[in-house]
């Protein structure tokens, strides 16, 4: 199970009672290497429509290749305090690739989300959406 929001996100607004609603966390691993990446959804809002894509460049000298990704992933009706897997991220062998997740949200109430994250090493785990329901900045 990922861990809680205030071990997963830096806090980047000014007004700190505002609680993160979703971000993605990272799951506890025996293996210190592997674990998996979840999109957790601590508002008090249905996420009707949830659709994951993932991909990954390598840059080889002055090169970029494209290596990776796969099928989109698809929630539906992802319940306030639920947890849906994204991704799966390796320290070791990921840590030479730019990673990058699309994530396209929709739920009653709340404009759309469509965010791209992308990071070296794929490692980032930032808030999508304050408890004021405003959309995070893109970083």
């Amino acid at each position: 199970m990922p861990a809680t929001d205030a071990d997963n996100y830096r806090h980047t607004r000014s007004d700190k009672s505002l609680r993160a609603w979703l971000f993605l966390a990272e799951e506890a691993s025996d293996d210190p290497f592997v674990h998996g990446i979840y999109l957790a959804n601590h508002s008090n809002v249905m996420l009707t429509n949830v659709e994951i894509e993932g991909g990954a460049v390598l840059t080889v000298g002055e090169e970029a290749v494209a290596c990776g990704g796969g099928r989109p992933l698809f929630y539906r009706n992802v319940q306030p305090g639920e947890q849906v897997w994204v991704d799966r991220y390796d320290s070791f062998l990921d840590s030479d690739y730019l990673i990058q997740l699309t994530i396209k949200i929709k739920a009653a109430g709340l404009p759309d989300l469509v965010r791209t994250v992308a990071t070296k090493g794929g490692k980032a785990y930032p808030v999508l959406l304050w408890s004021d329901q405003e959309w995070a900045d893109e970083r």
